[in-house]
């Protein structure tokens, strides 16, 4: 569980990052850069951890950048699997490229062509560092110190209602029909869904279990159907905490038409 949930911008370990190598032109395998330049890797494997690669032999590093070599075992992600035409087509699961020229499909079984690389590194973060804010909330910290029921609902899209992840064992909401139904995926590496990876770790952190996690994350939502359906959604539960998680479906909303809604679901 501590490895999941590591402040990266604390420790010098980072464990299990994904990346995926895409092929961008005939000739031309890419990946994405690592967060930290690796002072040396500890183990480079595929997503299910069935497979451990070789340095050298199926890989080299080269700054932030795991680079494939030519006859690795690495996976590679096909440019025909990616990326089709744009045709001026409203495909709601594709996202435009940065060149405006193609969307990209997002591809539903993107995870066997992960490799996840576990390396430690000497930089400094500089990035955003989240702070300490329970004292934000202090009704939640004395049910937690006095060690009485807490109850809890996850309020969001389908990241909160644990799709694809691996070991996602959740009760979440179908977004049209509203009813609750059983999110269950079992296949290596077996991650669970973030909801769950939180609620452990607040009842280890506090020594207590006596804590009911309700799940209502919603594949597809918006901030917007977050709103319509609060009411009826999150109020039945009498939560003491709700904890709301919606905007990766609100790309293209103004920001402070995200915010009006967001604050009407707390409303």
């Amino acid at each position: 569980m501590q490895q999941e949930l590591q402040k990266v911008w604390e420790e010098n370990t980072v464990y299990a990052e994904p990346v995926c190598f895409l092929n961008s032109d005939k000739d031309c395998v890419v990946s994405r850069e690592l967060l930290y330049v690796p002072s040396k890797i500890l183990r480079v494997e595929s997503a299910d951890g069935s497979h451990i690669y070789e340095e050298g032999k199926d890989y080299t590093v080269q700054g932030k950048k795991i680079l494939r070599t030519e006859n690795s075992t690495m996976p590679v992600l096909s440019k025909d699997d990616y990326i089709f035409p744009f045709t001026g087509e409203q495909y709601t699961e594709w996202l435009r490229l940065p060149d405006g020229e193609h969307c990209m499909k997002i591809y539903p079984d993107v995870i066997q062509y992960q490799v996840l690389v576990t390396y430690l590194h000497d930089q400094v973060w500089e990035g955003f560092v989240p702070e300490n804010v329970t004292a934000l909330l202090p009704r939640t910290m004395q049910i937690l110190d006095q060690k009485e029921h807490l109850s809890l609902v996850f309020y969001g899209d389908s990241i909160t209602a644990g799709w694809e992840a691996s070991g996602c064992d959740e009760y979440a909401i179908d977004m049209n029909s509203l009813e609750e139904f059983h999110n269950f995926c079992h296949r290596p590496p077996y991650m669970p869904a973030w909801v769950t990876l939180v609620t452990n770790t607040i009842m280890e952190h506090h020594g207590h279990h006596d804590i009911t996690k309700v799940n209502r994350g919603a594949g597809g939502s918006t901030s917007l159907w977050g709103c319509t359906n609060a009411a009826a959604l999150v109020n039945p539960q009498k939560p003491d905490l709700t904890v709301i998680a919606f905007g990766m479906n609100n790309l293209q909303d103004e920001p402070e038409k995200f915010e009006q809604e967001i604050t009407e679901i707390i409303t």
